[in-house]
């Protein structure tokens, strides 16, 4: 039986989507209760969002890439990942769920006494999807109501969640935001996580924090990446500005501290700023760690650890840190969030969800 014979009401009707209606929490509330009393609502948005792609690569799956128009005439076709729109397929979306996994982690953070932020930043998707023109509406069909719980979420928990703006990262990197034949956001439009995390670690606001990332850095040399050109089969990658620290301010760095994994950095700064936080640790995804933006924040603080999430079981091995920066991408931060532990029944716990909690609430 459907939830609304069981509770005997009426079904909820769907109610109408657009741009208004989705800044409002009443709409989010409104496809909440559609969503309960037709319970096959993923199943069927997961089908769309696949048919969409079928019809915009001309293939069928959901593990493609998706050309869209160039971002500017000195660049190529963009290219996208399938992966942006199905992952955020994966669970209904579901703002209760979501507060208890926040809930969870500030209670953790509170119990040692740590400060922590929790960021979510913006899929390419999201940022320069429109180059994908009349075929977004269509990909994006599943995250909607998960951007409507985001932004909800960061009212509700102003004091530990920021979400990126995807204007900010244009505002860095207005020539390349993100690689044209890759995922991942460029150096420069990863200025625009870099600038939220240094006012956290450094204790000042966000225009201070803006100051001290232009004078501690310093665009460099070129990096390249291509991850989706090898999806298709072509060898050619594309090529962005590094940013440096500046050599005053240079970390020096370890990898594998304390035995715990390939992907685990730890660092010192020569010139940590006065009043910043005396350690911290970021946990990240690539977005993060390919290219790796520590050293854009990293050096006003006198040490810390750079964790990806795959070795997020190794927290154990890690000294205690008076900051703890926790980063998501848009795509798949509400289903990480329903992996911790006694969120949702029906979804699997993730043992890295488990030791994120553990590492904050250990003294």
């Amino acid at each position: 039986l459907p939830i609304s014979a069981i509770e005997n009401r009426p079904v909820a009707l769907l109610p109408k989507v657009d741009v208004n209606a989705l800044r409002t929490v009443d709409t989010y509330k409104q496809l909440e209760s559609w969503a309960v009393d037709h319970v096959r609502i993923k199943p069927l948005a997961v089908s769309t969002v696949n048919s969409a792609i079928a019809a915009a690569t001309q293939q069928s799956g959901s593990a493609l890439v998706i050309q869209g128009s160039p971002f500017s005439a000195s660049r190529d076709s963009e290219l996208f990942s399938a992966e942006e729109f199905t992952a955020r397929c994966r669970y209904p979306a579901s703002l209760e769920k979501s507060r208890v996994a926040l809930s969870a982690l500030r209670d953790a953070a509170a119990v040692s006494k740590k400060q922590l932020l929790i960021t979510v930043v913006p899929s390419k998707a999201k940022t320069i999807g429109y180059l994908l023109g009349t075929r977004l509406n269509d990909l994006m069909g599943c995250a909607y109501n998960e951007d409507l719980v985001i932004a909800e979420l960061a009212k509700e928990f102003p004091d530990i969640l920021k979400v990126v703006d995807p204007k900010r990262v244009l505002k860095y990197a207005p020539r390349d935001p993100y690689w044209s034949g890759d995922t991942h956001w460029t150096p420069m439009g990863g200025r625009a996580l870099s600038e939220i995390v240094l006012a956290k670690v450094a204790n000042v606001d966000i225009i201070t924090a803006r100051r001290i990332l232009f004078d501690r850095t310093v665009p460099a040399n070129k990096l390249v990446r291509g991850d989706l050109y090898r999806l298709l089969g072509f060898s050619k990658t594309s090529a962005t500005t590094r940013i440096a620290t500046r050599p005053a301010y240079q970390l020096q760095i370890t990898q594998s501290p304390f035995g715990t994994g390939p992907r685990v950095w730890g660092w010192t700064s020569p010139q940590p700023l006065e009043g910043a936080t005396p350690s911290m640790l970021i946990l990240h995804d690539s977005m993060v760690n390919v290219p790796r933006l520590t050293g854009q924040f990293g050096n006003v603080v006198p040490e810390g650890y750079d964790v990806h999430w795959s070795m997020a079981e190794g927290l154990t091995n890690l000294p205690r840190v008076e900051t703890v920066v926790l980063e998501f991408v848009d795509r798949t931060f509400l289903s990480k969030l329903l992996s911790f532990p006694g969120v949702d029944p029906a979804v699997e716990d993730d043992v890295r969800m488990a030791a994120a909690i553990a590492y904050l609430a250990a003294s």
